[in-house]
């Protein structure tokens, strides 16, 4: 008796995903970082965009690619490596990671009254050209009265507030979460409205008194969260 291979319902998308596969190879072989026009990728692989759109998603999921509104799909790079466990910034932790830190100051507001007035700074950071987090950062008036004037694109908040105050937040607190990215949040990082993020927290003191607080969304496929967990050594009697 001779058996008749049977192939799932899904075997098409495998068999597709496999085409799909060898000319990723092929283009990151040839040094491409950008992947071709989604038109230009259904012309080549002879499926219509929709499937085609699915299956990128699939691999986006994955952490092989990552996709920039308005611009395209992209080859994932190494995810960035973010440490909640002890202070540090942005700008040297790219550096440290010898990569190239890229900020964009979307805002400067205030919040509050008199002695207890805020600056309110929105900055949407990089790693290469993809947006990889949105970080409000709140800090007192009254100590940092010109930090408006102080910062721009490439500029380290914390060696600002060093260079031009004498001030050296230490971190005391912080919280990590996992969220899904709201109309604002989804704009700004270019994904998809209810994509998966990771949230931290972070508050600090200066001089024994309460002095900043941060909120950082991350795009969950481009970062990661590095947590340094104390060693807590055992109680003898």
């Amino acid at each position: 008796m001779t058996l008749s291979p049977t192939f799932g319902p899904g075997f098409g998308d495998y068999a597709l995903l496999g085409r799909l596969g060898l000319l990723l190879e092929t283009l990151k072989g040839q040094g491409e970082v950008r992947l071709p026009p989604e038109t230009e990728l259904c012309r080549r692989l002879e499926v219509d965009r929709a499937r085609l759109r699915s299956l990128l998603q699939t691999l986006s999921r994955e952490g092989v690619l990552n996709h920039v509104r308005s611009k395209g799909w992209y080859f994932s790079t190494p995810k960035l490596e973010i440490p909640v466990a002890r202070h540090n910034s942005y700008t040297a932790n790219m550096r440290d990671q010898h990569q190239r830190p890229r900020s964009e100051v979307l805002g400067i507001d205030q919040e509050g009254a008199d002695q207890g007035r805020l600056w309110v700074l929105d900055f949407r950071r990089y790693n290469g050209d993809l947006a990889v987090s949105l970080a409000r950062v709140k800090v007192p008036v009254r100590l940092t009265p010109g930090l408006n004037l102080h910062l721009g694109r490439n500029v380290s908040l914390y060696q600002t507030l060093e260079a031009q105050y004498g001030i050296r937040p230490e971190r005391r607190h912080t919280w990590c979460e996992a969220v899904a990215a709201d109309p604002v949040v989804a704009e700004a990082l270019e994904v998809p409205l209810g994509s998966p993020l990771l949230k931290t927290t972070h508050q600090a003191d200066w001089a024994g008194e309460p002095f900043e607080q941060t909120t950082n969304f991350l795009r969950a496929d481009a970062c990661r969260i590095r947590v340094d967990l104390a060693v807590v050594e055992e109680e003898t009697p």
